[in-house]
């Protein structure tokens, strides 16, 4: 039977908070073995404006003819496969998570998610701060994560911190952003090889007076296309990634060399030292000497 989440949410009595915290089987509902660790957290204001805030999360162990279907709830939710496979349809797509896995999935999307056999599984609910830009970025190519060890005590944690009497809201911010992050850092080993030898061509010739145009032709892609699928996969379209390569390489110029402003700026790349200028201080908000006399201990005397 399908659940409505409102319902569900307002016809729960505060007493069961509590009574949750502990692994039980849950009768009402069809298809659910056991819940463990259930816990519902109403956010503080600061934590709504400045926090990522988890509003409840929980563990499951189901088996058909466990299912949901929801569609218009206001946050975000993610999953964890424990053991099992976890069967959904979300946004028009069909897809299985196996062991490992975790799902992100915006819950304003009309989504199903049901057991087929028995399955175990970690999942939470949050909204707040970054929330929809980590959702964007990390879901570019998809909703299902394969593989995610490391996330899984991070799973544990948020969903053992909501169980506590007085949830601690930074920690439990802390550790959704520390999550987020993990699956970032796992997304951007997934580079196309045209993708991986733009930026090492990048990479090799950020000094010359490269164009994007340069680019896309050293990996046979139409300039459209390449700035598109660049985007898409590095998070930075390919002008931004190569200024972001200049100047990474002028701040280590800076603090580690003593060539001249002048040099540097023909070595990063710039057509001449007020356009270096300019952009150094645009980015860093200091000038490119400023910044030199961060790294000269007499550079304050």
């Amino acid at each position: 039977m399908a659940r409505n989440m409102t319902a569900q949410s307002n016809s729960l009595p505060h007493t069961s908070v509590q009574t949750l915290h502990h692994s039980m089987t849950i009768h009402e509902e069809e298809g659910i073995l056991r819940r463990k660790g259930a816990g519902f957290h109403t956010p503080s204001n600061f934590a709504l404006q400045h926090l990522f805030c988890p509003i409840w999360g929980d563990e499951y162990t189901c088996r058909s003819p466990y299912k949901v279907a929801r569609e218009g709830l206001e946050f975000y939710s993610l999953f964890r496969i424990v053991n099992g496979y976890l069967y959904f349809l979300y946004d028009g797509t069909e897809f299985t998570a196996k062991p490992g896995d975790v799902v992100f999935i915006d819950g304003r999307k009309k989504h199903r998610y049901f057991a087929k056999e028995p399955v175990t599984f970690l999942h939470f609910n949050f909204r707040g701060n970054a929330s929809e830009a980590y959702f964007q970025l990390l879901t570019q190519q998809g909703v299902l994560f394969h593989n995610s060890p490391e996330v899984l005590p991070m799973f544990q944690s948020i969903i053992l911190e909501l169980t506590q009497t007085d949830p601690n809201e930074h920690m439990l911010s802390s550790q959704i952003h520390l999550l987020l992050s993990a699956l970032t850092n796992q997304e951007s080993k997934k580079l196309s090889s045209a993708i991986a030898r733009a930026q090492n061509y990048i990479l090799s010739n950020y000094e010359k007076n490269i164009l994007v145009d340069d680019i896309a032709a050293e990996v046979q892609l139409s300039k459209y296309h390449f700035s598109r699928q660049f985007k898409a996969e590095t998070g930075y379209s390919p002008h931004e990634y190569l200024f972001e390569v200049r100047i990474r390489n002028a701040r280590k110029l800076l603090a580690e060399t003593n060539k001249s402003i002048e040099s540097i700026a023909i070595n990063c790349g710039f057509t001449n030292t007020s356009s270096f200028i300019r952009a150094f201080k645009k980015e860093t908000m200091v000038t490119p000497a400023m910044f030199r006399k961060f790294f000269d201990p007499s550079g304050f005397r």
